[in-house]
């Protein structure tokens, strides 16, 4: 057990005198210094700030490391940073069967690394008209026998697809199931197709932008919870 003194901040302010009390691995108290029960051993940060970790739900690289070359290295940067929470996002620069390497190359790391919270997706079922290499690719229609050994990995977080895509519907449902967070990414679905699928689990949308013409209109009410960059 042990405190960290300090700038505590919170979610809704700045205690000048403050101080985060450790127990377990787990945060005990955190809040004003004179109404802690503080243990023996006390780490003063001499005023500097002690602040929640950010968690990145898309993140490629680090320091020009990509997540699928080196994900320790690269997580271990961020780590420094301050992300104490990270997906590793894989682009569908890879065949299926690559993919699926990587998934579990980035599974086998995981326990050496506490900030790997596991792996978002960002295709490979996405439009081939958007994203960065756009021009090398296809259609890839969802096949459960290509995509299952991903989902069965355990460690697939967030999986961005395009909905307009042959059989994405059996794809979300067996993300769904896995309990993976479905992202609506590289598309140009329409509104109406959008709106279903968000009232059927899906909740992000990744690159927000990315497709979407002038004449397309969101609403902040119709369902859509989060953007992942």
């Amino acid at each position: 057990n042990y405190a960290i003194l300090g700038k505590v901040v919170l979610g809704d302010k700045l205690i000048e005198n403050g101080a985060v009390v450790i127990e377990a691995e787990k945060i005990k108290y955190s809040g004003d210094c004179s109404g802690a029960d503080l243990p023996k051993q006390v780490i003063d940060m001499g005023g500097k700030i002690i602040a929640p970790g950010f968690v990145d739900i898309h993140c490629h690289s680090g320091n020009g490391i990509k997540a699928y070359d080196n994900p320790v290295k690269m997580a271990e940067y961020h780590l420094k940073c301050g992300t104490t929470g990270i997906l590793c996002s894989i682009y569908p620069d890879f065949s299926i069967q690559e993919m699926t390497k990587v998934v579990y190359k980035i599974k086998e790391v995981m326990p050496r690394n506490k900030n790997i919270l596991g792996i978002h997706l960002e295709g490979p079922y996405i439009s081939p008209k958007y994203g960065a290499s756009a021009i090398e690719r296809k259609w890839i229609t969802p096949n459960r026998a290509d995509y299952m050994p991903m989902i069965e990995s355990g460690i697939i977080k967030q999986w961005t697809f395009a909905p307009e895509g042959d059989n994405t519907d059996i794809l979300l449902e067996d993300m769904k199931r896995a309990g993976i967070a479905p992202a609506i990414g590289h598309s140009e679905a329409s509104p109406r197709l959008i709106f279903d699928v968000c009232k059927n689990g899906v909740k992000i949308v990744t690159h927000l932008t990315n497709a979407t013409g002038s004449s397309i209109e969101f609403s902040s009410n119709r369902g859509i919870k989060g953007v992942s960059f």
